[in-house]
């Protein structure tokens, strides 16, 4: 199946659902919960429940959060030498708040320590990385060190890149074109590109310009209408699987890219692929972590081989 390595973000996430319509500006009675997160290393958790061999590298604080990260992905099978700890920094945090009916109204990201993640940090590890047979980013690393993997690793293994945020996404105006694949939701899309996406033509008009600067695929997804796709096979719109019980959209994000980069790994073509994607993604959104135990590959198959359009 072949080695992937994941250089990304890991993060202890804090949750917080109203029972209620939330209202701003109030307190609102709810609940709060605490999970693993970090989008690159929600991603490499959904590859190693998929089967993949992969290995992880980040940072981490000396501290009982980064240690509770780091002890989930052991049992796995993944590679987590390449976690890096530091004594004068502390893990990484992402705070959401969900309305009642699970989706995010704002978030908070404490992510400063992932600028450790460096050209100096990874200069050492090149011969390993450059080993692998794909390589995923999130976008919460620095500019300068995407740029970097793009001109070192990209140059021998394919890249796959989350763009993570809109803030985030803004980093990969002009380097875009160095990453293999590039995901992205409509917003983040119009960062990168800085062409208008809210109508259907503008999300077009992104994915192509993504595509013309180098990627050989755009994948832009659009919510509960499903997902833009443009590569060497064509382009077009895949609709998403309708769920009706949405407990949290928390995750669903890099289940849908670790799902995505699953299936160019295994070869399968962009339809197959994006199914699949589209069906992780259903299964994380129904469930209160955002990667749920029970998680697997026969799982996400079982739905996406009876998904009634």
């Amino acid at each position: 199946m072949g080695k992937v390595y994941v250089i990304g973000g890991m993060a202890l996430d804090v949750e917080g659902r109203s029972f209620e319509k939330l209202v701003r500006g109030d307190s609102n009675p709810g609940s709060v919960h605490t999970s693993h997160g970090g989008v690159g290393r929600n991603i490499t958790e959904n590859l190693a429940k998929l089967g993949v061999e992969v290995g992880l590298v980040s940072v981490m604080g000396n501290d009982d959060s980064g240690r509770m990260l780091t002890r989930k992905l052991i049992p796995l099978g993944v590679d987590v030498d390449n976690i890096r700890v530091f004594n004068d920094a502390k893990t990484a945090m992402y705070l959401s708040l969900l309305d009642s009916d699970g989706t995010m109204d704002a978030a908070i990201a404490s992510m400063d320590i992932l600028d450790r993640i460096n050209p100096e940090m990874l200069t050492p590890l090149l011969p390993k990385l450059m080993s692998a047979d794909f390589v995923g980013l999130d976008a919460n690393l620095s500019v300068d060190t995407l740029r970097f993997i793009g001109d070192t690793i990209g140059s021998r293994v394919p890249l796959f890149i989350d763009a993570v945020s809109t803030p985030k996404a803004v980093k990969l105006r002009g380097i875009s074109g160095k990453f293999t694949i590039v995901k992205a939701n409509r917003m983040e899309a119009s960062a990168i590109t800085g062409i208008d996406t809210s109508t259907d033509e503008g999300v077009k008009a992104a994915a192509h310009t993504i595509v013309a600067a180098g990627s050989r695929c755009a994948l832009i997804t659009l919510d509960s209408r499903g997902v833009y796709y443009c590569n060497d096979e064509g382009e077009g719109q895949m609709a998403s699987i309708k769920v009706s019980n949405i407990v949290s959209t928390t995750g669903a994000g890099d289940a849908f890219s670790a799902m995505a980069l699953y299936g160019h790994l295994q070869g399968w073509p962009i339809k197959k692929t994006l199914l699949y994607a589209s069906a992780m993604s259903s299964i994380v959104i129904q469930s209160a972590v955002p990667v749920p135990e029970d998680l697997c590959l026969e799982k996400v198959r079982q739905v996406a081989e009876n998904v009634q359009w």
